[in-house]
């Protein structure tokens, strides 16, 4: 009789937790082990996989560790009861990872419209906001979250990354920005053409700290986060610096609140397909591994 394995091959990793344990079987007594194939833009110091001697499959994410939205990992689960025809199995997993924060920006941030840079707060839906690349782009939703300190303090990966003024050259930002952890940032030029082959790439702030002219804020004083969606991922201009608009994939928008989560389905019905456009960011996002190369061709 063939080893045949039964179980899952897609898991929703549930938000608001680190460990997620899933049962496999196998038709026969048999060893198990487990591989990642594929971490998205996790690094290997960010989470553990591990399978028992019965089957039973854990994933652990590190404590503080933020999760881009729409990661996955990719795993190959097998089994083997000895050498030989029929005495080994395998299957792929994908586990599907909630996002650890969502891309926004903060109370203040100078926003690029059809009528110039008005304040982040005083925009609404309906408004046309600039991309970078001089397109119109209607608001669709707008979302606004006050995280306390008392929040802040149990949650301090949460607090702002502050990104001074000129830490990208002249004018980038033009004024100190602060945006959320994931928020993504545009870097251009001969960096990205040069490390990644790319005339452009996305990264993380928090992936981008140094200490200096880049730092995740070190007070507990009450921040004020806004989300802005359009009709597709977008480049935005905020102090003068590009960055990203809302990502509208379901992992990102599993990391709202049900209420909120449930207004942006209805606004956009093809995030229930699994083969969403949202998917697919404008430009390609780096690993931390790789943020942390390009931050250091930065002078600090």
């Amino acid at each position: 009789m063939a080893l045949v394995i039964t179980g899952p091959t897609r898991i929703f990793f549930p938000p608001n937790t680190d460990t997620f344990s899933v049962d496999y079987n196998s038709s026969k007594p048999a060893s198990w082990f487990v591989s990642v194939t594929d971490d998205g833009l996790l690094s290997p110091s960010d989470y553990s996989v591990t399978i028992s001697s019965a089957g039973l499959l854990t994933v652990d994410l590190q404590p503080g560790v933020i999760v881009p939205p729409n990661t996955t990992l990719s795993l190959i689960v097998r089994a083997s009861s000895g050498s030989g025809n029929g005495n080994n199995a395998s299957i792929g997993v994908t586990v599907r990872l909630p996002a650890g924060t969502v891309p926004c920006f903060v109370k203040g941030t100078l926003i690029e419209t059809e009528s110039g840079c008005r304040a982040v707060e005083e925009l609404a839906v309906g408004d046309k906001v600039r991309a970078s690349s001089g397109e119109l782009l209607r608001i669709e939703w707008i979302g606004e979250k006050t995280l306390q300190a008392e929040a802040l303090k149990r949650n301090p990966q949460l607090r702002p990354v502050c990104i001074q003024k000129g830490a990208f050259g002249k004018g980038l930002p033009d004024r100190d920005l602060y945006v959320s952890p994931q928020h993504r940032i545009v870097v251009e030029g001969w960096r990205a053409e040069l490390l990644f082959g790319e005339p452009k790439v996305f990264a993380a702030a928090v992936h981008l700290v140094n200490d200096h002219t880049i730092r995740q804020v070190n007070t507990y004083d009450p921040v004020t986060y806004y989300h802005i969606a359009c009709c597709r991922h977008a480049i935005l201009l905020s102090n003068g610096l590009p960055t990203e608009s809302l990502f509208l994939g379901e992992m990102a928008v599993m990391s709202f609140d049900r209420e909120d989560a449930e207004e942006l389905r209805v606004l956009f019905p093809e995030l229930r397909n699994a083969a969403s456009a949202f998917e697919q960011t404008r430009v390609r996002c780096l690993k931390r591994p790789e943020a942390a190369a390009l931050r250091d061709t930065f002078a600090h």
